[in-house]
């Protein structure tokens, strides 16, 4: 493994932990095991190598635990919409590196650095898509602004767990992560289709 790949695995850990701002170029050099000129030499700046990072998160996320591809795969939408929320779930609870972008994203969204909004813009652009697309075939509905709120309803169920540490204790209990995340994601699941299903009902 060459120094830049060594110092990007170090600032991904180290940033996906504690956020950009709590990450020093010093700490990501002792944990990769070079100097600081060697960020300097790869990267120019501290914000350079956090853009690059997010740039492998998001590739990492999508070789370990992919979303994208449920658009290519020709099942019904309600399967689509089950592994869909059984992914963002596995994400959020993953040990290994797929934890890096739900953990990233996290950190931008309780304490924005503004230093990729653009890169954040365009991962939520695609995920969206995925999304919008599963509910509009599941409920018929092609306005944007209902697909939105829609999508974020079933989202927020997906990482409310994750970014509210005192309900995290009531639920999950002597649960393992793997009992964790089948709970989890059935749950989510059957409230968002149920919900999906006769959206139109109360129109």
């Amino acid at each position: 493994m060459d120094k830049r790949d060594k110092i990007i695995l170090a600032a991904l850990e180290l940033f996906a932990d504690n956020g950009y701002r709590k990450t020093s170029v010093a700490g990501i050099c002792k944990k990769a095991g070079v100097n600081i000129a060697s960020v300097n030499y790869y990267f120019r700046s501290k914000a350079n190598l956090y853009r690059e990072i997010f740039k492998k998160a998001f590739e990492i996320a999508e070789e370990k635990m992919p979303l994208l591809k449920l658009n290519n795969l020709d099942i019904p939408y309600e399967k689509k919409l089950y592994l869909f929320i059984e992914t963002v779930v596995k994400r959020g609870y993953s040990e290994d590196e797929s934890r890096y972008l739900p953990q990233l994203f996290l950190h931008e969204s309780m304490q924005s650095s503004g230093i990729c909004d653009d890169i954040l813009a365009e991962i939520k652009s695609r995920y969206r898509e995925t999304l919008f697309n599963i509910v509009k075939g599941i409920t018929g509905i092609n306005d944007f602004d209902r697909l939105h709120l829609m999508g974020y309803s079933i989202m927020s169920q997906c990482l409310f767990l994750k970014i509210n540490p005192m309900i995290q204790k009531e639920i999950v209990k002597n649960k393992n992560d793997v009992e964790l995340i089948k709970k989890l994601t059935d749950h989510i699941y059957k409230f968002s289709l149920a919900g999906l299903e006769n959206y139109k009902r109360f129109e």
